[in-house]
């Protein structure tokens, strides 16, 4: 199981086999560009020569796959920053990305085999907020 939660939005991921989950708000607060230019994220480079708004956008991809990437091999962005990024997908099988204009989720798993379900859940009628 792998869990994750961004301001109102979270998501679960459920399986028999290693699993990781990421989700985050597509205004949050981090400068992701520089955060994934600092870390090296092979799959972010040029994120500064794009439009800004684009740019951010792309981060929020980039991110979101790093984290499932990470949480899927049992690995944290620490690991990642020590051993580097050539490391960064061994033992990865499949990502899989799902994105709106409020949210980016990245599902990583083992085996290749993903069923994605979504569900908008209005926490505030499941508990006092």
């Amino acid at each position: 199981m792998s869990a994750s939660a961004s301001g109102e939005f979270c998501a679960l991921a459920i399986s028999r086999n290693p699993i990781g989950i990421d989700i985050e708000r597509a205004d949050g607060p981090i400068d992701l560009v520089a955060l994934l230019e600092f870390a090296a994220v092979p799959w972010a480079v040029g994120l500064t020569t794009l439009p800004p708004k684009i740019g951010a956008f792309e981060a929020r991809l980039a991110w979101t796959r790093l984290e499932a990437c990470l949480k899927q091999t049992a690995r944290g962005v620490h690991d990642h920053l020590v051993r580097g990024p050539a490391d960064l997908m061994t033992g990865v099988g499949a990502v899989h990305i799902l994105a709106t204009l409020d949210w980016v989720c990245a599902v990583a798993q083992a085996d290749n085999r993903v069923e994605i379900k979504t569900r908008l859940i209005d926490f505030g009628t499941l508990c006092d907020v």
